[in-house]
C-alpha cells in the first residue's frame, strides 16, 4: 500500500491527546504506560473514523444533510435532540443515529458538543469573557457543570486550565 497523508478534521483534539501523552510520559507516575497506550488507541480511533468518513457514500451524507444544516444554524440557541433531527431527515431515530455515526464517526450529541466546545475555546482565546458561566451560555449550554464536564472531555483540561495555558 502507498503511504498517504490524512488531513484531520479536528487536529486540535489529536494535538491535545499527544500533549497529554507527553505529559504523562515525562511525569512517569504509576501506571503511566497503560495510560499512554490508551491515548494512543484513542488517536488511532480518531484517525480511523476520519479516514472512514472520506469513503462514506454520499447518499448517506445526503440523508442527514438537513440535520447538519440545522445543527450549524441552531446549536448555540437551543437544545437539539437526535429524535428531532431524525424527523427533520424523514427517518427513524435509530437509523438516523446509525447513518450519522457512519458519516461522522461519532454520535449526534458528541458532534454538537464538539461544535460548542470549539466555540468555547474561541471565546476563551478572545479574552473578552471572564466568566465560565457566560461562555457556557453563549455556547448553548444551560448547565455550567455539564459544560465543564464536556469541555474537559474534549480538551482534557477544565475551561480555567485552558484559559491559563493561554495567558
Amino acid at each position: 500500500a502507498e503511504p498517504f497523508v490524512l488531513e484531520l478534521l479536528s487536529p486540535e483534539k489529536v494535538q491535545n491527546l499527544f500533549a497529554a501523552a507527553t505529559k504523562i510520559y515525562r511525569e512517569r507516575r504509576t501506571a503511566f504506560d497503560p495510560k499512554i497506550r490508551s491515548i494512543f488507541y484513542e488517536i488511532l480511533g480518531l484517525m480511523e473514523m476520519e479516514y472512514a468518513q472520506k469513503y462514506t457514500p454520499s447518499s448517506k451524507a445526503r440523508i442527514i444533510a438537513p440535520a447538519i444544516d440545522y445543527i450549524k444554524k441552531n446549536c448555540y440557541d437551543k437544545p437539539i435532540s437526535s429524535d428531532e433531527l431524525a424527523v427533520m431527515c424523514g427517518v427513524s431515530g435509530t437509523y438516523f443515529r446509525r447513518v450519522f455515526s457512519d458519516v461522522y464517526g461519532t454520535t449526534p450529541v458528541k458532534y454538537i458538543n464538539s461544535i460548542k466546545i470549539s466555540r468555547a475555546k474561541e471565546l476563551i482565546d478572545s479574552g473578552m469573557y471572564a466568566s465560565v458561566s457566560d461562555i457556557a451560555y453563549l455556547c448553548g449550554f444551560t448547565d455550567d457543570c455539564y459544560f465543564r464536564k464536556v469541555f474537559k472531555s474534549e480538551t482534557r483540561m477544565t475551561p480555567l486550565e485552558y484559559k491559563k495555558r493561554r495567558d
